[in-house]
């Protein structure tokens, strides 16, 4: 799953949703859905990302392939005005330059 900056549908998810419609498993995130709604695109677009994804981990056809470990998932975000593009790692529960 890759995001972006930038993003209208992210940033109007967040705030109409006030961080409550972003089913996010690892809540640990640093990110804050606060910072989102205060105007951060960043935030809004890396909050948006992490809820596609978890949407996407739970679609039937999704779910065994998972747990076989035959389908890994990941989350990117692509900064738009700087090229720059890091990858959720779980663990730091963080984004991290690929």
């Amino acid at each position: 799953m890759c995001g972006h900056s930038r993003c209208d549908i992210a940033r109007d998810s967040v705030r109409e949703g006030a961080g409550e419609a972003l089913p996010v498993n690892d809540m640990s995130w640093q990110g804050d859905p606060a910072l989102a709604l205060a105007g951060d695109d960043t935030a809004a677009g890396q909050w948006h990302t992490l809820a596609q994804l978890d949407a996407l981990s739970g679609y039937p056809s999704v779910i065994p392939r998972l747990v076989d470990r035959s389908l890994r998932l990941h989350a990117w975000f692509y900064d738009v005005d700087t090229g720059a593009v890091p990858q959720y790692h779980p663990r730091s529960s963080s984004f991290l330059l690929l």
